[in-house]
């Protein structure tokens, strides 16, 4: 009993003071609201001419309209604090969430411009909707 305490915690300090990694060479940022029920994980990608985004929301214990994109706004933060408005678009192919009755996974691209984007400090990713008085959004942050 006491080994399995002791692993929950130390799994969970680990979760959460782990907020940036490296996936494919490239850098992941990551956050969650609602006591972990909503997560997303975010990998910049920076090419010759644009700058993208890969995003992969996790909602659990809601409604499959939680995690389509319609539910999200997204914008990204410059080095001086402000935001930037971007289209959020399923990935082509477009898939709806995938999961079963109340966890659901989607998978969004968004890119910009290079030049317009090179001081992307963090991504802002905001609910319309969500069945949580936490409504601050996920802020996934690159340092």
């Amino acid at each position: 009993m006491k080994v399995s305490v002791v692993l929950f915690f130390l799994l969970f300090f680990i979760s959460c003071t782990h907020k940036i990694s490296f996936r494919d060479g490239n850098l992941v940022a990551y956050d969650s609201l609602a006591n972990g029920k909503i997560a997303a994980t975010a990998m910049k990608q920076t090419g010759t001419n644009e700058v993208c985004f890969d995003i992969t929301l996790n909602v659990s214990g809601v409604d499959q309209k939680v995690a389509e994109p319609s539910n999200w706004s997204l914008a990204w933060v410059d080095g001086k604090a402000r935001y930037h408005l971007m289209s959020l678009i399923q990935r082509d192919p477009a898939s709806f969430p995938q999961g079963d009755g109340k966890n659901w996974t989607n998978t969004f691209r968004t890119c910009a411009a290079k030049d317009s984007m090179n001081d992307v400090r963090s991504l802002i990713l905001t609910p319309k909707e969500i069945p949580f008085e936490d409504t601050q959004g996920l802020h996934l942050k690159w340092q």
